[in-house]
């Protein structure tokens, strides 16, 4: 607006736009003779000087189109880029040469004329207009306007044509920001929002179905601290174009952070339809990936949730298709799962109950419970089994089975591992110090241990703490566990080894590829797991493998725990093929320290 202020202050100097040939004269202010110009006319041509001095595209039109004065700026412009409706001159009619523009332009073309006739009707007051052109030099953006002017009694309209290109590009910069995420290139939250609530009024309004997929990348943490960042952003981009490529064009596909993508499937007639489009993805997903060095295979496990059955409202649909999504975590990753109302419940309740297992850690509401391992050849009592159990308020007894894999999701697992460790330390160094200098603490390790880095320094700290003898330590490692995070585990047990501790292989039996490791790493024990304890006897296959892994354990020196050891003929078979230890409820259920002291002061030598 301006620009056309100063204007009509210009064009009401006077109506002469001719810009005179001596430019000096007129700022000199004098005549040829060297006499003062009238006021008049020096206003008059001041204004003609400026006029052609301003530096957006600038005419005059008459009534009828054709351009009176036109600036030297668009007149030099018209020189370079002879392009419609850039190539104005003065006599020239504005409408025609807007007639002149490509047919693919046909909509601007009216938009052109029905602006001017609207100014020059008096329907508007300023008419104001956007458009894009390629020009030399590439594609150019421009905003036209238009504003009535009467000159002496008669209708005329300023137009100008203003380079708007770094503005536009500018705002695209901004709103590439504000709506898009900056690694991958796909819309963000705030747009995947936007778009997603649009979807379900027109698929409320179309009685249609609009599907919300969560996908979230299996393991992706991992790759990302063992390959560093820099890889982990390749695989992102990466996985962001394999699954823009199995879309729709009216799809949206948002990354929401991290290694979570959502999608938004909207007009569908099925549910089968998000169905293929899962199946495509798990397809897709795992064509390896060479991040440097290492071929990675993505996988991801996906969550459906579908609008108007499960929810109406965007906020709830995105909620029930994270929950589908760790629904199919839990089935195993790498698949799909639709939301149902009985998921709903069950995840609610997992809720609660992690909610709970917070307030239970702050409460002190967990207890250690023991159960002893004996030496067959001895008959003594050599080491105990710390037991995790939660008194829970009103679900009573907890064995820890019932809680601990989300005690491991929740995080909750580092500072529930580091009392429960504390704990036991303490109790085990009473029973030594009484009459069992020699008793061994058996320990399990967690699942997520191996990938905490300060895992070693926080045993260190508690042996510390406690003053417990790291020799008398057996921290136990299950085997599938080991060999699933196998450079990791080595890390680990390493570390513990150079504090002292001993540490034995739990549930051995199902791989044999960790043997090459027992001697490197010098594993103490190898226990057996209790499924083949349970049947071996009367069952070849697992009498066969129980025989095979106590002479293995002789060979190496490592000493073999027979697990699970519930009767008598399960004892007789482990000592027939001379194992050195066994644990089961045979000979004592787990039970709080103050029982198990009890019991292990009245039992006679023999206790079996």
């Amino acid at each position: 607006m301006a620009i056309f202020r100063r204007l009509r202050g210009l064009f009401a100097m006077g109506s002469n736009l001719s810009v005179p040939a001596n430019n000096g004269t007129l700022l000199g202010l004098a005549q040829a003779d060297g006499k003062p110009l009238p006021a008049a006319h020096v206003l008059e041509n001041l204004g003609a000087f400026i006029f052609d001095a301003l530096s957006p595209h600038v005419a005059l039109l008459r009534g009828d189109g054709t351009a009176l004065a036109v600036n030297q700026s668009w007149r030099a412009f018209s020189k370079i880029h002879p392009v419609a409706p850039h190539s104005l001159e003065e006599g020239d009619n504005y409408l025609e040469i807007c007639k002149k523009m490509p047919p693919d332009r046909h909509a601007e073309q009216e938009t052109f004329e029905r602006g001017f006739q609207a100014i020059n009707k008096g329907l508007l007051l300023e008419f104001s207009f956007e458009f894009s052109c390629l020009v030399a030099g590439g594609p150019r953006w421009f905003q036209c306007k238009m504003t009535p002017l009467d000159i002496q009694g008669e209708k005329h309209i300023i137009l100008s044509h203003e380079d708007i290109t770094e503005l536009k590009q500018a705002q695209n910069e901004i709103q590439q920001l504000a709506y898009f995420d900056n690694l991958t290139g796909l819309p963000n939250r705030l747009l995947f929002m936007d778009r997603l609530n649009q979807a379900l009024v027109k698929a409320g309004r179309d009685q249609k179905m609009v599907a919300v997929l969560f996908l979230d990348l299996d393991r992706f943490k991992i790759i990302n601290d063992s390959l560093g960042h820099a890889a982990g952003d390749q695989l992102l981009q990466t996985v962001a174009q394999r699954i823009r490529s199995a879309l729709r064009a009216m799809d949206t596909v948002a990354r929401f952070g991290g290694d979570e993508f959502v999608l938004l499937l909207p007009a569908l007639e099925d549910p089968d339809d998000a169905t293929l489009i899962a199946k495509k993805l798990l397809r897709i997903l795992p064509v390896p990936v060479r991040l440097g060095d290492q071929e990675v295979f993505p996988s991801g496990s996906i969550g459906i949730a579908l609008f108007p059955s499960d929810a109406e409202d965007t906020e709830t649909l995105i909620g029930y298709a994270d929950m589908a999504m760790y629904h199919a975590k839990e089935s195993g990753r790498h698949n799909f799962q639709f939301f149902s109302q009985e998921l709903n419940s069950r995840l609610k309740s997992r809720m609660r109950l992690e909610t709970d297992l917070r307030r239970a850690l702050q409460q002190g509401e967990f207890e250690i419970f023991y159960q002893p391992s004996y030496e067959l050849e001895s008959n003594r009592w050599i080491s105990v089994k710390s037991l995790l159990r939660w008194n829970h308020p009103e679900q009573g007894l907890l064995a820890a089975q019932e809680f601990i894999s989300l005690a491991e999701e929740s995080g909750l697992i580092i500072p529930l591992g580091e009392w429960a460790l504390r704990e036991a330390c303490l109790q085990v160094k009473k029973w030594q110090e009484m009459s069992w200098p020699e008793l061994l603490l058996s320990f399990n390790l967690t699942l997520r241990q191996p990938h905490n880095p300060k895992t070693v320094n926080s045993i260190a700290q508690i042996l510390g703490e406690t003053g417990f003898d790291p020799s008398r330590l057996e921290l136990e490692i299950n085997e599938s566990a080991f060999l699933k995070n196998l450079e990791e585990s080595i890390n680990l047990l390493l570390g513990l080894k150079k504090l002292g501790v001993q540490i034995a292989i739990n549930n051995f039996g199902f791989s044999f590829s960790s043997l090459r490791y027992i001697k490197r790493l010098g594993f103490e024990r190898l226990n057996i797991d209790h499924s083949f304890v349970q049947s071996a006897p009367g069952h070849a296959e697992n009498e066969a493998i129980t025989e095979a892994i106590i002479k293995m354990g002789k060979s190496l020196r490592v000493k073999v725990l027979g697990k699970g050891v519930e009767n008598r003929e399960q004892l007789e078979f482990l000592r027939a093929h001379q194992c050195d230890e066994i644990q089961g409820f045979f000979f004592d259920l787990p039970a709080p320290a103050a029982t198990l002291l009890e019991r292990m002061r009245s039992r006679t030598p023999d206790p079996f």
